[in-house]
């Protein structure tokens, strides 16, 4: 009787290991769940106060209120620059950006043309003050309920006028 309760409480003992389950921090394990994700395919784009309303609308409502509000909001601060060339331009500009988990905005490049960067040599920094001056987004894009970073490109048709 004695051995079998000694048995019992060593197999007792022993056993208890296999109980214990580590526990993984919540932003340890959000961070392991982000490193997985598929970050061209999002749940939801960041959408701008004024897009609000496109919360449950369908993906594509979200992203096109998303990229007119972000391609005006740039083209209405490069305007306000008045660029002055020696000749007149019309040409395009691809402005690559970044929004960060936090909502953030980014300018990763500008994609331009010999001729714009040779006339207007300050537009990547026009470009750069304009990406910084957007406003804070009401939250940023999501895959899955987690907030995530995106990247992406956005045309702008840019017209200078000619100084004398």
């Amino acid at each position: 009787m004695r051995r079998s309760c000694y048995i019992i409480i060593i197999l007792l003992a022993c056993s208890c290991q296999y109980f214990n389950r580590e526990v993984k921090d919540i932003e340890e394990a959000k961070k392991e769940v982000r490193d997985t994700i598929n970050r061209k395919v999002v749940s939801t784009y960041p959408l701008f106060e004024v897009c609000k309303a496109y919360e449950l609308a369908s993906l594509s409502d979200q992203k096109q209120c998303f990229f007119k509000q972000t391609s005006t909001h740039i083209y209405n601060y490069i305007n306000k620059e008045n660029l002055e060339a020696s000749e007149s331009i019309q040409d395009t500009i691809f402005l690559s950006m970044s929004v960060s988990e936090k909502g953030d905005f980014s300018l990763i490049g500008v994609r331009n043309s010999e001729v714009l960067k040779e006339e207007l040599r300050s537009l990547k920094m026009i470009c750069n003050e304009a990406v910084e001056s957007i406003p804070k987004l009401a939250h940023p894009a999501t895959k899955n309920g987690i907030d995530v970073a995106i990247t992406f490109e956005i045309p702008l048709v840019l017209q200078s006028v000619k100084t004398e």
